[in-house]
C-alpha cells in the first residue's frame, strides 16, 4: 500500500507544473497533421524533451499515441461506407421556418443532419432514406463546411427521400429540447432568442449580425461565467446550511452536472464540469495551470475531434491564457484600476484570438476594444442573471424586455461606427505560429518592463495587414459564387487589381470577404458587364468597404442602379471600339455598338490583355449578339474565352464557338443557381479538354509567373 502511494507521489512530483509540457506537444501535433514541415517541428520538440525532461517525455509520448490511437478509431467509424437507409435518434431540433425543421440524428457513433417538413422531438427513432449532399470550398479562403462537419462528427446532411418514425425513445439532451421549447411558448419573440441564447446556448434563433459586427459575440456563448454564477447562488443557499466544505463542493458539482447536461454537454461547460471534478479529485496536489492542461488532455483523449473545433480552441485558449498571465492580468482593488485593466486585458484576449476569429470573418472591429468592457459588465451582472431570474419567475418578464430594448439600441448604435473595422484576411498556420511567438515574447518583456518590444508586434501586424504586398504572383480568378459570376485579376504584390462583374449581393457578404482575405485595400477597376443582380449585386456591397478607382458599366447601362456608384469613385461608360490602355494591361471593347433594349444584350463584350494573356469577356449577350460580333470582328484569338450568360441556350452557337479561337473555354455558373447552368447541350458544344466549368472544378485560378502560366482547380 505505501509502494502505491509512493508511486503516486512521484507521478504528482513529475507532473506538478509540467503538464502544460504535454499540452503543448498535443498542439504541434494538431498542427502538422498533413503537414511534412510541421511534423518535423514535433519531432525536434519531443527531443528537447527528452534531453530536458526524461518523465515528461515518456508522459507526452504516451499521451500522443493514445490520442492518435482514438483519432484513427474514430476516423474509421466516420468513413464507413455511406448507408442509404439510416436508423437512429434525434438529439437535436432547429426549426428553420414554419414548414421546415433541421434535425440531428445520431446512430452508430455519428451524426448526420437532415431537414424535415415535420418536428419530432428530441428522443424520437426515425429511419430516414436518401443520400448524402457534398459540399466544396468554392473560392479562396471559402468556408469548408465538409471539414466544419467532419469535426463535429457530423457523416453529412441527407438529401430526404423518405422518413418514417418508429418509436418514440429517449435521450439526455431531451432536456435541452424541453427547456427551448418552454421558451418559445411561454415568451414573447422579442426576447425569447435572448433566453434560449444566454441560459441553454442555443442562438438558432437570434440575430446576432450586429452582435458579431461590434465584436462582443463571446458574451452569447454559454460559458464559464454561466456556471459561475450557478456556483455563486449555490454557495449562497448552502451557506445557510453551514455545511462543510467537501460537502459543499460535492452539490455545487452535482449541480454543475446538471447544468452540462441542460446545455446539451457544449465543450465550453464541459471545460468548467472537469475542473471542478479535478478539484475534488487531486485537490491541492496540482497547480491551476496544470488542472487545465489535464482537462485538456481528458476532452482529447475522448474526442480528439474537438482539437479543430473552434468553440474548443478559443475556450481554453482564454481559460490558459488567463491563468498563466495571472499576476500580469491580476486586478486591483480599486474601482478605476479595476475598469482601465479590464479594457487592457479585453484587448490583449481579443488580440490572443485574433488569428483564430479572423478565419470567420476577416474584420476586427477597433469599437469593441472600447466597448467591450462595458458590455461585459452589462451581460455578467445584469443580462445574464436576470435571464436565469426570468426563467424562473415568467411575471418579471416585462423588466427583461426594457433590458432587451436597450441592449437592441446600444448594439445598433455601436455597430453604425464602420470607419472603425479593420480587415485583415486569412492567414496561414505558419503566420499563425510566428504571430504567437512574438504575442509571446512581447507580453513577456512588457511584464519586465520592456516596452521595445511592442514594435516587433506592430510590424507583424503591419505584415499581416498588407499582406497582399507580399503576393509574388500575378493571379487571375474565374470565381464560384453561390449566384451569378465574377473574375478577379490580382497582380504581384497587388499593384494592380481588376474586378469584372460581382455575382449577386448575399448574406455572407462571398465577394466583399474573399477581397479582404486576399488582402485587398482597393481596386482599379471594377468593370460591370450589365446591371442584373447577379452580376451587379456584390459591387453594391464592395464599394462600402473597400476603396475602387474606376467603376465601368456599358454606354446604354445607365439607370437607378448604375447612377449609385457615381459617389463611390470615376465611372466610365464604353461601347464598341472603346480602348483602356494602361501601364500593365489593355481592354478593346466589341459591343455593344447602339441600345438593344436589352440588359443581357446591351453587355459589354471585350478582350483583356493581361501578364501576356489575352480573355474574352461576353456577359450575358444572346445568339444574336454573338452573330453581330462574328460580323465585325473576324479573326477573335484568345487564350481564355468566359462563356457568356454561365452556359444558357440562349448563347454560345455553334457557329460563334467555331469561329473564335482559344485555348479554353470557362463558364462560371453559380453554386446556387436555379436554372440548371450550365446547359448540357452548350457543354457538349466544346471539346472537354478544352472547357472548365465552376460546376465542376468550382473556382479556376490562373498563375502566372515570367509569362508562363499554371491551371489551379479548387476541385479536382
Amino acid at each position: 500500500m505505501s509502494l502505491t502511494k509512493s508511486k503516486i507521489k512521484l507521478l504528482f512530483n513529475n507532473l506538478y507544473n509540467n503538464i502544460h509540457f504535454i499540452v503543448f506537444g498535443i498542439v504541434l501535433l494538431a498542427i502538422s497533421y498533413k503537414n511534412v514541415y510541421l511534423i518535423i517541428l514535433l519531432l525536434i520538440y519531443l527531443i528537447i524533451l527528452f534531453i530536458k525532461n526524461k518523465p515528461i517525455f515518456i508522459y507526452t509520448l504516451i499521451i500522443l499515441l493514445l490520442i492518435i490511437s482514438v483519432f484513427m478509431i474514430k476516423e474509421i467509424n466516420y468513413n464507413i461506407i455511406k448507408e442509404d437507409i439510416i436508423v437512429g435518434k434525434v438529439v437535436k431540433v432547429e426549426k428553420i421556418n414554419e414548414s421546415l425543421y433541421k434535425h440531428k440524428i445520431k446512430t452508430n457513433n455519428r451524426y448526420y443532419l437532415v431537414n424535415i417538413e415535420n418536428e419530432y422531438s428530441v428522443g424520437s427513432i426515425l429511419k430516414l432514406k436518401g443520400k448524402l449532399d457534398s459540399f466544396d470550398v468554392h473560392y479562396p479562403s471559402g468556408f469548408d463546411y465538409n471539414n466544419y462537419l467532419h469535426y463535429q462528427n457530423i457523416k453529412g446532411v441527407i438529401l430526404l427521400e423518405e422518413c418514417s418514425f418508429l418509436k418514440k425513445g429517449f435521450s439526455l439532451h431531451y432536456f435541452n429540447y424541453l427547456i427551448n421549447n418552454y421558451i418559445d411558448n411561454s415568451f414573447d419573440e422579442s426576447i425569447a432568442p435572448y433566453l434560449k441564447t444566454l441560459i441553454i446556448g442555443n442562438s438558432d434563433s437570434l440575430d446576432t449580425t450586429n452582435i458579431n459586427k461590434i465584436g462582443i459575440s463571446h458574451l452569447f456563448v454559454v460559458s464559464g461565467l454561466h456556471v459561475n454564477i450557478i456556483i455563486l447562488i449555490i454557495g449562497k443557499i448552502l451557506s445557510l446550511f453551514k455545511l462543510k466544505n467537501q460537502t459543499s463542493n460535492i452539490i455545487t458539482f452535482i449541480f454543475s452536472t446538471i447544468y452540462v447536461v441542460i446545455v446539451g454537454f457544449m465543450i465550453s461547460i464541459i471545460r468548467v464540469w472537469i475542473s471542478l471534478l479535478l478539484k475534488l479529485i487531486v485537490k491541492n496536489k496540482l497547480t491551476k495551470v496544470d488542472i487545465i492542461s489535464l482537462n485538456i488532455i481528458i476532452v482529447l483523449i475522448i474526442n480528439p475531434y474537438y482539437i479543430y473545433n473552434y468553440s474548443f480552441i478559443l475556450s481554453y485558449l482564454i481559460a490558459f491564457f488567463m491563468l498563466i498571465y495571472e499576476d500580469i492580468l491580476k486586478l486591483k482593488n480599486r474601482f478605476l484600476n479595476r475598469i482601465i485593466n479590464m479594457f487592457i486585458l479585453t484587448f490583449i484576449i481579443q488580440l490572443l484570438t485574433l488569428p483564430i476569429t479572423i478565419t470567420m470573418n476577416p474584420d476586427f472591429n477597433l469599437v469593441s476594444c472600447i466597448i467591450n468592457p462595458f458590455f461585459i459588465y452589462f451581460v455578467t451582472y445584469l443580462f445574464l442573471p436576470l435571464s436565469f431570474i426570468t426563467l424562473i419567475f415568467k411575471f418579471i418578464w416585462p423588466i427583461y424586455s426594457y433590458i432587451v430594448i436597450v441592449f437592441e439600441y446600444l448594439v445598433d448604435f455601436f455597430s453604425n461606427f464602420e470607419f472603425l473595422i479593420v480587415s485583415l484576411g486569412n492567414i496561414n498556420v505558419y503566420f499563425k505560429i510566428v504571430y504567437y511567438l512574438i504575442f509571446y515574447f512581447v507580453l513577456y518583456h512588457i511584464y519586465n518592463k520592456k516596452y521595445l518590444s511592442i514594435l516587433i508586434f506592430l510590424i507583424i501586424m503591419f505584415i499581416w495587414y498588407y499582406k497582399g504586398l507580399f503576393n509574388l504572383t500575378n493571379k487571375i480568378y474565374f470565381l464560384d459564387l453561390p449566384v451569378g459570376e465574377a473574375t478577379l485579376i490580382v497582380s504581384k504584390n497587388n499593384h494592380e487589381v481588376i474586378l469584372i462583374d460581382s455575382g449577386e449581393i448575399t448574406k455572407n457578404h462571398d465577394m466583399t470577404n474573399i477581397l479582404k482575405h486576399l488582402g485587398i485595400k482597393k481596386i482599379d477597376y471594377l468593370i460591370i458587364s450589365h446591371s442584373d443582380t447577379d452580376h451587379i449585386g456584390g459591387a453594391f456591397d464592395i464599394v462600402k468597404y473597400i476603396k475602387v478607382k474606376n467603376i465601368v458599366f456599358n454606354k446604354y447601362d445607365v439607370n437607378s442602379k448604375t447612377n449609385y456608384f457615381h459617389s463611390f469613385g470615376k465611372v466610365i461608360y464604353l461601347k464598341s471600339n472603346d480602348i483602356i490602355k494602361e501601364e500593365n494591361f489593355m481592354i478593346k471593347v466589341l459591343s455593344p455598338n447602339k441600345d438593344y433594349h436589352n440588359v443581357n444584350d446591351n453587355s459589354l463584350v471585350f478582350i483583356l490583355n493581361v501578364f501576356n494573356i489575352s480573355i474574352l469577356f461576353t456577359g450575358d449577350i444572346s445568339l444574336k449578339i454573338e452573330e453581330e460580333i462574328l460580323k465585325n470582328y473576324s479573326n477573335i484569338n484568345v487564350d481564355f474565352y468566359k462563356v457568356a450568360h454561365h452556359g444558357s441556350s440562349t448563347s454560345s452557337s455553334i457557329k460563334f464557338i467555331s469561329n473564335i479561337k482559344f485555348k479554353y473555354a470557362v463558364i462560371m455558373s453559380g453554386y446556387y443557381n436555379t436554372f440548371g447552368f450550365p446547359k448540357n447541350e452548350i457543354v457538349n458544344r466544346f471539346k472537354k479538354e478544352k472547357l472548365l466549368t465552376t460546376k465542376e472544378f468550382n473556382t479556376i485560378q490562373i498563375n502566372v509567373k515570367k509569362n508562363k502560366y499554371k491551371l489551379i482547380l479548387f476541385k479536382k
